[in-house]
């Protein structure tokens, strides 16, 4: 074995030694979830972009509701708690016509 056929096996260990180390690090939870962060915020802004170019378009007269009206709608928990919050103002209204009845 020459010295050069020794240096680029030695060369070629210590490359397969950081890589085995850097994913460690890449793959990690918190990198991932940090990943899946930003990939949610790029989607997110495009689709905001896209809807204000619509509005302007077609000409509306406020166009940055657009934007608003697309981070409300890709918010991920709203629709529970919109339907939850329909729900307890239902009950809230039928239990006062309850007390206003039931009272007197």
């Amino acid at each position: 074995m020459s010295k050069t056929d020794f240096f680029l096996l030695r060369l070629l260990r210590n490359k397969y030694v950081v890589l085995r180390r850097a994913r460690r690090y890449l793959f990690s939870p918190t990198l991932v979830g940090d990943a899946n962060a930003l990939l949610y915020s790029a989607k997110s802004f495009a689709a905001a972009m896209l809807a204000y170019y619509i509005a302007l378009s077609i000409g509306l007269d406020k166009p940055s509701w657009a934007i608003i009206t697309v981070y409300i709608v890709s918010q991920t928990s709203v629709g529970a708690s919109l339907s939850r919050s329909v729900y307890r103002l239902a009950g809230t209204i039928i239990g006062a016509g309850a007390t206003v009845l039931i009272v007197p």
